[in-house]
């Protein structure tokens, strides 16, 4: 293992060893690698302390080698954080109440065809019921009711194409 070290450190000393500063969906990385005839190894990636400005030549579209004191700025202490937002309290946390004495439409999250309905003019249903079935992108997937109340009208029938957002059935809550 010694001996590896050593002569990574060499091929540094030489600049046969190139560190770059990679940015992954907000995470920096430090990326060593190491030319060759194929393309090149990475040698070894170690996550970055805290996020750094990109050099201007990175700006560009072009990344360029860090080295020396341009790896020693990289390495800089982190900055601080800011303090996470306060939490809201446990009443404004609560969902809204859902709305009675009026009508609610539930529709169709996306074009498809009609399977199958499992409820009836008149049935009660509860907040996340399946009312029916229609496929979509060769899959099935589940009409849910949105609040709690009667079925008050289908409006389509099994076998009916539907497009997204429109009503499947009316709810009187």
């Amino acid at each position: 293992m010694t001996d590896k070290k050593a002569s990574k450190d060499e091929l540094k000393a030489k600049g046969e060893i190139r560190a770059y500063e990679v940015n992954v969906s907000g995470q920096v990385y430090y990326v060593e690698v190491k030319p060759t005839e194929v393309g090149a190894k990475i040698s070894s990636v170690t996550p970055a302390p805290a996020p750094v400005a990109a050099p201007p030549s990175a700006r560009s579209g072009r990344p360029a080698p860090l080295g020396g004191s341009e790896m020693a700025r990289a390495a800089a202490p982190a900055r601080p954080t800011p303090a996470p937002a306060p939490r809201p309290s446990a009443a404004s946390a609560a969902p809204a109440p859902a709305p009675t004495g009026g009508t609610t439409p539930v529709q169709c999250p996306m074009q498809g065809t009609i399977i199958n309905m499992l409820v009836k003019p008149g049935d009660a249903v509860q907040r996340g019921q399946k009312l029916g079935i229609f496929e979509a992108m060769k899959m099935e997937n589940d009409i849910l009711a949105p609040v709690a109340g009667t079925v008050a009208e289908i409006l389509v029938k099994e076998g009916d194409s539907v497009a997204a957002n429109q009503d499947l059935v009316i709810l009187n809550t």
